[in-house]
């Protein structure tokens, strides 16, 4: 799937909205909005301002991270996409690209508003002075949690950070969980770096030792996405599906709403009237 995801995100990705379209549009409306761009950045040392946009940078990255993948296991439709990444029954490093183009595109887009949100709002209070902390060309952060084993968490290997650390960081064995097709660790961890977004949401589940996990869908679910056509076609089958039962339900619930009669919205209009004259008497002392 690797291949084609990357020659499918070849041909979507130059015609996405674009980090420095976003960026720029924020950075007027800033301009427009304060009437002016402040001089902060001479009276922060540039260390802080670098400090400073890293750590913005990372916590609203990961946070977004969070919120997106919990849609994508909380709508149907959405989830009809990313159970292809689930329907994976062994973890590998190479799971990791078993995803749907249609999941590529939205993460490719989170990641394109989050940067360029933090961009523009930085440049725009604190100017030439913006920039990373980086280690090797990646983010500082980044760096870290890479180099603590989260590239082992689509894999057997089980990692854990010990219980008082995985409530703020998420280990490769806690990810190892978020797959399992055990119904008491379904839509848990949906974390990246943090796992305190889950400790927050409330869908944070901790790594016990010695734990066996089964990965993978239902096992009828399991069946069916087995191939290259079934994970690209039926995603897309089953979220039209969803959305034409979705619209259909709708239009049948407008359809049958009670209809009121003009008879009785004069009825509620004179009572309105009646009851707010009452109120300005009230109001002005009278009866």
């Amino acid at each position: 799937m690797f291949a084609v995801n990357q020659a499918l995100m070849m041909v979507i990705a130059p015609r996405l909205v674009g980090r420095m379209a976003i960026a720029t549009a924020l950075f007027t409306g800033l301009h427009t909005l304060v009437g002016g761009r402040p001089d902060a950045a001479l009276t922060l040392p540039g260390w802080l301002v670098v400090a400073s946009f890293t750590a913005c940078h990372f916590l609203c990255d990961d946070l977004s991270k969070y919120l997106v993948h919990r849609a994508l296991h909380r709508w149907p439709v959405l989830w009809a996409f990313h159970k292809v990444h689930h329907s994976a029954t062994t973890l590998t490093p190479l799971t990791v690209y078993r995803t749907h183009p249609l999941e590529a595109v939205l993460f490719s887009l989170r990641g394109s508003a989050v940067q360029a949100s933090m961009v523009a709002v930085f440049i725009f209070f604190f100017g030439s002075a913006v920039d990373l902390f980086t280690v090797l060309g990646a983010s500082v952060f980044l760096f870290a949690f890479n180099a603590a084993g989260s590239n082992l968490r689509h894999s057997h290997v089980r990692i854990g950070y010990g219980r008082r650390l995985e409530r703020v960081l998420m280990s490769p064995a806690q990810h190892q969980i978020h797959h399992s097709v055990e119904e008491r660790h379904h839509d848990k961890n949906f974390g990246t770096v943090l796992s305190l977004w889950d400790w927050l949401g409330g869908t944070l589940c901790l790594a016990d030792k010695g734990e066996e996990l089964r990965y993978g869908l239902s096992a009828g679910e399991t069946t069916r996405m087995n191939g290259l056509a079934a994970l690209y076609l039926r995603p897309a089958l089953e979220a039209g599906r969803l959305l034409r039962d979705g619209a259909a339900a709708g239009a049948a619930a407008l359809a049958n709403r009670p209809r009121r009669s003009p008879q009785s919205a004069r009825v509620r209009q004179t009572a309105s009237v009646f009851h707010a004259s009452r109120f300005a008497r009230k109001a002005l002392g009278g009866r």
